[in-house]
């Protein structure tokens, strides 16, 4: 095989001949009347980087977004939830121990507490109301399984476990929308009315404002209020939902357990686990994600064209040279291997550039928004809508190599019918038309 060496002032490299061309049609070893085709080469690289920077970009935000909201949604969501009306409350919890705990294939379990939760209005002086979503919880047992605690901002969580004491803990929001602060005293209006010889009375008690909370969620922190199980228990009637909260070890068998405890208790209660009851949440996500993906990748598709147009100006330039190259012994296959060499070589060119641009700008993705927004006066990510209030990041190194498989791949196929064409050229009759 023919080879030529390209050497530095110590350093000698050999290189196949059809590698060398390829470098030197595409004008990564330039010559002085290679002006051009360098500019279109290099309009070909730029095309692709971009590309493929944008996609590592997206795609990398999408994983950010999709692991930020699975992480937020944990921290508000048990893991699996099995819950029943009030006359059966006292049903569940005798089966779960009996048939649930009482076995040990349960060894996925955690911790459990008892819950009961209801739909209430939150009444605030004479003209403050909301409509509000009332968790009774054993304080005890359910800081095993959500982490309150680590939530609490301001006050204490002390008198949360005193049944004689009417105490509540509300969320950050609604502290702010209400204008609450601790040592308030609220209202909560039970659906429930209480009858009196003439008429219905709605059922109301009074509670002193002793915490509150702030998960990051907007919703959750707007609209749930904690009390002592018991004081729910007077408060609300069988309408309630009653039930059991689990904490797992690994949350992702948590669709496997929640199965097998439906089974063991005979279907006679609703069983939730945090995946099913958050499924059409997820399902979007990921759909968003594959949708871009694919809407992304039409930027590298088109580059791709403008490679296989860059690579037919260049066979019509050099077709002179391929005749030459042809009657000097070199073969069609060979001409066919350069000019596939000369796209892959701008197409790898350009997958890396993409890359590393997209990696630069995702390591400093929090400084850009953050200075567009200033000189914008913009936010693109209200907390009053969004989960977040910040682009997540997460880049996932299977991502990034299926980006750039799929660059290098169309820009193959980019050079397949330029090469085809370089390889079919007749010496003949291009030199004839040489003056």
């Amino acid at each position: 095989m023919i080879s030529y060496l390209v050497s530095s002032e110590h350093i000698v490299f050999k290189l196949p001949y059809e590698l060398w061309i390829a470098a030197k049609y595409v004008g990564v070893i330039r010559r002085t009347n290679d002006k051009f085709i360098s500019f279109i080469s290099i309009a070909s690289v730029i095309g692709i980087s971009l590309g493929v920077a944008s996609l590592v970009i997206v795609v990398s935000i999408m994983n950010g977004f999709q692991k930020e909201i699975k992480d937020r949604v944990l921290s508000i969501t048990p893991h699996i939830e099995i819950s029943s009306n009030k006359s059966q409350f006292n049903d569940l919890k005798n089966d779960f121990i009996d048939k649930i705990l009482g076995r040990n294939t349960y060894n996925a379990i955690a911790a459990y507490s008892p819950f009961i939760a209801s739909q209430a209005m939150l009444v605030s002086g004479l003209s403050k109301f909301r409509g509000i979503q009332v968790n009774g919880i054993d304080f005890n047992s359910y800081r095993n399984v959500y982490p309150l605690e680590k939530n609490i901002i301001l006050g204490s969580l002390e008198n949360l476990t005193s049944k004689n004491h009417n105490s509540i803990i509300i969320g950050y929001e609604l502290a702010i929308m209400m204008n609450l602060h601790i040592g308030d005293k609220l209202g909560i209006l039970s659906p429930d009315f209480a009858l009196d010889i003439n008429s219905f009375i709605p059922k109301i008690e009074q509670f002193i404002v002793i915490g509150i909370f702030k998960s990051g969620y907007y919703e959750y922190d707007a609209n749930v209020v904690f009390i002592n199980l018991d004081n729910a228990y007077k408060l609300f009637s069988d309408n309630c939902k009653c039930g059991i909260r689990i904490l797992l070890h690994d949350t992702q068998v948590a669709p496997y357990v929640g199965n097998k405890i439906r089974d063991d208790l005979d279907w006679k209660f609703l069983v939730q686990d945090w995946a099913s009851s958050n499924k059409n949440l997820f399902i979007a996500v990921k759909t968003e994600k594959r949708m871009m993906f694919i809407i992304l990748s039409m930027i590298i598709t088109v580059s791709a064209f403008n490679l296989f147009s860059s690579l037919i100006m260049v066979v019509k330039d050099r077709a002179s040279e391929i005749a030459i190259m042809r009657t000097i012994g070199i073969s069609s296959y060979s001409i066919l291997i350069i000019f596939i060499l000369a796209g892959l070589i701008i197409g790898l060119i350009g997958t890396f550039m993409g890359i590393i641009s997209g990696i630069f700008i995702l390591c400093n993705l929090d400084a850009l928004v953050a200075f567009i927004e200033n000189s914008m006066r913009i936010d693109f990510l209200p907390s009053d809508i969004y989960f977040i209030n910040k682009f997540p990041v997460d880049m996932r190194i299977k991502d990034i190599f299926a980006i750039s498989f799929l660059s290098i791949l169309l820009s193959l196929f980019a050079t397949i019918l330029p090469s085809y064409k370089a390889s079919k050229l007749q010496p003949a009759r291009v030199l004839s038309h040489v003056k």
